[in-house]
């Protein structure tokens, strides 16, 4: 995949970055009703580098219809980043907590 992030407010992340990733999904049964979701990312691009963690559980209430929660966690790094000069490698980090109801067809 491609993908292409800018930030208007730039104070303390990354401006911008642009990365071909490449990534791995997974979905195991468990029980009747339930589905454990995992994916991991790779990405990189001009002196950037981006990894990716996720994992859903996953509720079918009906046969087209789930509800779960998640989460995702992003891990960012940057070589000679014009944009934060005084670092020579800038790292950044953030997770993300997911709610979802799924409508598959």
């Amino acid at each position: 995949g491609y993908e292409l992030y800018r930030n208007s407010d730039s104070a303390f992340f990354l401006e911008k970055y642009d990365l071909l990733k490449l990534g791995l999904i997974l979905d195991i049964p468990i029980f009747n009703s339930w589905v454990m979701a995992g994916q991991l990312a790779y990405g990189t691009g001009s002196s950037v580098t981006k990894s990716e963690a996720s994992m859903n559980l996953d509720y079918f209430f009906k046969r087209n219809w789930s509800m779960g929660a998640g989460y995702r966690i992003n891990l960012i790094e940057a070589q000679n980043s014009t944009q934060f000069p005084t670092f020579s490698v800038f790292r950044e980090g953030y997770a993300n907590g997911v709610l979802n109801v799924k409508y598959f067809f």
